[in-house]
């Protein structure tokens, strides 16, 4: 008698963790999101729509930092000045592997 309760009370356990979890776990990130990013404290808002991303820095008053993975590049932006820089964002296979023992560092001055 003993044998077959516990036997449906483990397929019951089983069948309720796959109903209660199964379909959170299968779902994807949001692509368009707004979000407040804690970092050692401070607090930056930051907003993500589709390939876009924008994230403000809260040290430097009316920094802005925008990134354009589609263009492939990094725009930083003062909104006091109204001034902006842009930066191409490097790709990730041409960046040389710092532990790889054929890359030479030269120091300059």
């Amino acid at each position: 008698m003993a044998k077959v309760s516990i036997r449906y009370l483990v397929s019951f356990f089983f069948m309720a963790s796959i109903l209660l979890t199964g379909f959170s776990v299968l779902a994807a990130p949001p692509d368009n999101f707004t979000a407040t990013m804690v970092s050692s404290g401070m607090e930056m808002p930051m907003v993500k729509m589709g390939t876009k991303s924008r994230v403000e820095n809260p040290a430097i008053k009316g920094l802005v930092t925008i990134s354009l993975e589609d263009t492939k590049k990094t725009i930083m932006m003062n909104t006091i000045n109204k001034t902006y820089y842009e930066q191409p964002i490097q790709d990730r296979d041409k960046i040389p592997n710092v532990y790889d023992s054929d890359v030479v560092f030269d120091k300059k001055r």
